[in-house]
């Protein structure tokens, strides 16, 4: 077991100080225990601020700051669900946006009509799978860097 011993002195070493009472038996433990007046460090800082600073009116309750605390933290956790998916989306219309530049400068997509829209399509269906299919291979993977990205810099919960 790794339990401290607490010097049994400690807390008459700290009530003869906070009462301005000196003890020669505790001043010759002092001396010798560091541990007594490391809390006597401790208990003139704590004095000396507490001195200082005028205690607070109007306290909430702790089950309204537990509360709120709970609630900040489910707004953070609904801010990051939603990263991946906004990323994904613009990654989304940046590929979408270069196929479509890309069938335009070939040609394929210059059309008067929607009906003749179709048949230039249906006539260089050749043309058009080659860009969709480097596309969507494209989109994946960027998509999965996208998702491994976020997962190594993201924080956990």
């Amino acid at each position: 077991m790794n339990e401290k011993i607490v010097c049994e002195y400690e807390s008459l070493a700290v009530k003869s100080f906070k009462s301005g009472i000196a003890n020669k038996n505790i001043d010759d433990h002092l001396k010798s225990c560091a541990d007594c007046r490391e809390a006597l460090k401790v208990a003139g800082f704590f004095q000396a601020n507490l001195a200082k600073e005028p205690p607070p009116l109007n306290l909430p309750a702790a089950g309204l700051i537990w509360w709120k605390a709970r609630l900040r933290e489910k707004h953070r956790a609904a801010a990051r669900v939603g990263q991946p998916i906004f990323i994904v989306q613009i990654v989304s219309i940046g590929v979408f946006s270069g196929v479509f530049l890309w069938l335009f400068n070939t040609d394929v997509l210059q059309f008067s009509s929607l009906g003749e829209g179709f048949n230039r399509i249906a006539a260089s269906m050749a043309q058009i799978v080659f860009p969709l299919i480097v596309a969507f291979i494209g989109f994946a993977v960027v998509s999965l860097a996208a998702v491994l990205f976020m997962r190594r810099v993201l924080p956990e919960r």
